[in-house]
This record gives C-alpha cells, sequence and structure tokens, in this order.
C-alpha cells in the first residue's frame, strides 16, 4: 500500500519544480493584496483561489508537461523496490518492473480553507481535501511476498489495480516571511496527512504460487487492502505527515514564492 503513498510524495515533489510552476493571470500584487486581507482566526478566500489556481497550474503540467518536466499522465517507473523499512509489516518486500500509473491529473480538490491563525507570526493554516476518483496502477512484472493479520500473500507475474477514489486530507500550518533573505517565503511548521479509499480492484496473476489460486486471493484481497489501510491508519499517517513535511520543507527551502507568480 506504502508504494503508492511513496508515489504520491514523489509525484508532489516532481510537479513543485518552480521553474516551471506560473500562474499567468496573476501578479506579486495581486498575492500581496491577498495576504493584506487576512485576519486572525477568518479564512481567506482570495489565498483560497490563488491556490486552486496554482493546482490548476501542477493539473497542466501533469497532463501536457513543460520546458523541463515531461507529460506525467500517465507516470511511467521503470523499478520500484520497497522492503519493511518502508511497509509496516516484519519481512515485508515488494518490487514493480516497467510500472504506469494513470489518471494522476484527474486529482479532484473537495476542500480547501485557507485561515490566519495569527498576524504577528504571519502563520497561516491550510486544509486540503483531495481526491483521484479512480487511479490504475499497472506493471509488467511485481514480485512479493507480505505478511499481515496472520495472512501471508507472495506470489509474482503481472499486476493492475484499480483503487476507487483514493484521498488525502491535509492539514498544514505555514508560516510566511515577506521580507526574509529569500524574498516572500514559506515554511511547514506542521503537516497531518490523512489518506483513505473507497475500493480496491485488483487483477493479479501468479499470487501464492499457482495461477488457479488467483482469483480467490483478487477477491480477497479486494476486502482485505481496505480493512489494512483503516487498521493502520496511525502508522499510515505518521508516514504521510514526515514525508509531506520533509519534502515541502525542502522544495520550499530556497524559493521565493514571487518567482511562482511572477509572468
Amino acid at each position: 500500500m506504502r508504494l503508492l503513498w511513496c508515489l504520491f510524495a514523489v509525484m508532489a515533489a516532481v510537479a513543485s519544480v518552480p521553474a516551471d510552476i506560473k500562474i499567468s493571470p496573476t501578479s506579486e500584487s495581486k498575492l500581496l493584496r491577498a495576504l493584506s486581507q487576512s485576519r486572525e482566526n477568518s479564512r481567506n478566500s482570495q489565498l483560497e483561489q490563488l491556490i486552486l489556481d496554482l493546482l490548476e497550474t501542477v493539473r497542466d503540467i501533469i497532463l501536457n508537461g513543460s520546458g523541463v518536466i515531461p507529460p506525467l499522465d500517465p507516470l511511467n517507473i521503470s523499478q520500484i523496490d520497497l522492503d519493511d523499512e518502508i511497509i509496516p509489516f516484519p519481512g515485508a518486500r515488494v518490487s514493480l518492473t516497467d510500472t504506469v500509473m494513470s489518471n494522476l491529473g484527474a486529482f479532484v480538490v473537495d476542500d480547501l480553507s485557507v485561515t490566519m491563525t495569527s498576524f504577528l507570526l504571519q502563520r497561516y493554516r491550510i486544509i486540503l481535501v483531495g481526491r483521484i476518483p479512480e487511479l490504475e496502477v499497472e506493471a509488467d512484472k511485481y514480485d512479493l511476498d507480505i505478511s499481515a493479520m496472520g495472512v501471508n500473500v507472495f506470489g509474482n507475474g503481472k499486476l493492475k489495480l484499480k483503487i476507487i477514489d483514493p484521498k488525502v486530507t491535509a492539514d498544514l500550518l505555514v508560516n510566511l516571511s515577506i521580507f526574509g533573505s529569500n524574498g516572500l517565503s514559506l515554511n511547514v511548521r506542521e503537516c497531518t496527512v490523512n489518506f483513505g479509499l473507497s475500493a480496491i480492484e485488483p487483477e493479479i496473476t501468479g499470487l501464492l504460487g499457482h495461477e488457479g489460486a488467483s482469483d480467490f486471493v483478487n477477491l480477497f484481497l479486494k476486502d482485505l487492502v481496505p480493512t489494512l489501510v483503516e487498521f493502520y491508519e496511525p502508522e499510515i499517517t505518521s508516514f504521510l505527515s514526515e514525508t509531506v513535511h520533509e519534502i515541502a520543507n525542502d522544495v520550499l527551502a530556497d524559493l521565493d514564492l514571487g518567482d511562482l507568480i511572477r509572468p
């Protein structure tokens, strides 16, 4: 499962390359006007719209690429290797070869709010709820061995998954600096990210080393995976929160936000 979360983290990092994210209709003065409208404990609709505009720019890069980044939907990854340092089961091992992820650009923002929590410290709380109606993952070859909740699942062959409504809820506390050494800069102070999904539809061959068992195990996994996501929610939240926090601050460390919005 954490394969999906790692790929979301990679996508977030790649899509955040500053040289390629620009909102052409927006100006730096418009952003500064939006910031001036902020009031403690009140939502700022202008900032919310600026973030939505930025997300639409990210969507365009995912679908169409840019001068530096190729189109990322579908996203092709030649090799993925995971072990129990990432997957929360002792001895777990998963490898995927020639993996393709589709529908990344079809993400939906269900809710977004930006609220100033401190005027003097220029701190804002951003809450974002987003999902992908149907994410497809296909690997030309997989090899896995996972034991969880008393069940051992292993095999190798071809893999195809449809993940229905994978949903991410992010709660961020950010610090804005208008006159820092990097110009208009942002730092993520706190980050909580929750993950959920509605269903999963697996089509995996070679499970349990026997083709005849694959259909049964696919049906079993269809019920098991959503249960595991719910059961391991604390571990999932901890992993995602730490990963997104680290990636976000790495991307923002030397970034002047004004560069993102200047024509």
